[in-house]
């Protein structure tokens, strides 16, 4: 058993390139623009409370430029039988900008250097292109080209990068194996609740969805902290690391159910401080733009109370890197 409560934060840094399948760049241009604002203030509170978080980023956000860019979508070569998950269309419809300064939606190399500049955050990767394994027309050999990319350009920022975050967390035991052979030594999966278990996106039911919302506000599912010696670790496989708990933008099912949604995480959280066990909290940047002022808000009270339960119950602040490390010298 792992000695103390672990809290762990994993965030999905992906911008445009995480939805451009359902919102075009011109729609979502303000809501993005302002996500690159937020980060700064969530960085700046994780410096402030001394947490510790991944960063899982999309590698496309690393690119220089352009050229660069559509060198490495070219390499990748993605065959989805839906056209309008191909990153190359971005490209085609000449939604892609020339660099950072013209493009923020879809390059982000200052952000990135930010993040790895500062004290406690570890670089992950989202894939390169934010890249779908479960959809019709994926092959395992397009996402090992992908996510061989990504791990190349975010290890330029001079960080190793050893834990993934499957995008809309589609994956299999062939593409866990890819990664372990990529140098990955951890995976961010769901809870095990069976509303929790993702599909290729044809395949999602309106009752799972409605379920996972109802989820953040009563208690439907398991307990979803964790002992470290609870974890499945397969041979030729990376760690694979539950989440606890999505944090759900503020919304009106808020208003309509009060506090019960930070209340439930609060109540998680002290549950894993007093029985040692680990609670893992993530979310998108991009989620703060919907109510950054309540979101904000929740985060710090999340995060006060963080240092309330490192305080009374030496509740630590670990990376998912590190909590990869931690398991590895629990078992040997």
């Amino acid at each position: 058993m792992q000695p103390k409560g672990i809290f762990c934060i994993s965030l999905d840094f992906e911008l445009h390139w995480g939805v451009f399948d359902k919102q075009t760049a011109d729609a979502s241009r303000d809501y993005f623009l302002n996500t690159r604002r937020h980060i700064d203030r969530m960085l700046t509170l994780f410096e402030q409370y001394k947490i510790r978080a991944t960063w899982a980023t999309v590698g496309a956000l690393n690119a220089k430029n352009q050229s660069e860019l559509a060198e490495a979508i070219a390499l990748i070569d993605a065959q989805y039988s839906e056209s309008s998950y191909l990153p190359s269309m971005l490209l085609e419809n000449k939604v892609v900008g020339a660099n950072e300064q013209d493009d923020p939606l879809h390059f982000a190399n200052s952000i990135i250097e930010k993040i790895a500049g500062t004290k406690g955050q570890e670089i992950g990767t989202h894939t390169f292109s934010h890249f779908y394994t479960l959809e019709p027309g994926s092959t395992l050999s397009a996402f090992q080209r992908d996510l061989a990319l990504s791990i190349k350009s975010l290890q330029s920022e001079g960080q190793e990068v050893k834990s993934l975050v499957f995008p809309r967390n589609q994956y299999s035991d062939e593409h866990l194996e890819i990664c372990a052979q990529e140098g990955i030594a951890v995976a961010r999966i769901n809870p095990e609740d069976w509303f929790w278990q993702t599909e290729a996106q044809s395949k999602e039911r309106l009752n799972k969805k409605v379920i996972r919302t109802l989820d953040h506000y009563f208690i439907l599912g398991k307990d979803t902290t964790f002992n470290l010696n609870e974890l499945e670790k397969k041979e030729g496989q990376p760690l694979l690391l539950p989440a606890s708990r999505f944090f759900r933008p503020y919304s009106t099912m808020d208003k309509a159910f009060g506090k019960r949604k930070l209340q439930r995480i609060l109540q998680e959280m002290s549950h894993a401080a007093k029985h040692n066990k680990v609670y893992h909290l993530w979310w998108h940047p991009h989620n703060f733009s919907v109510n950054p002022a309540q979101s904000f808000s929740d985060l710090e009270i999340i995060l006060a109370h963080f240092q309330t339960l490192r305080d009374g119950y030496k509740m630590e602040s670990h990376t998912m890197g590190e909590i990869a490390d931690i398991y590895t010298e629990l078992n040997g």
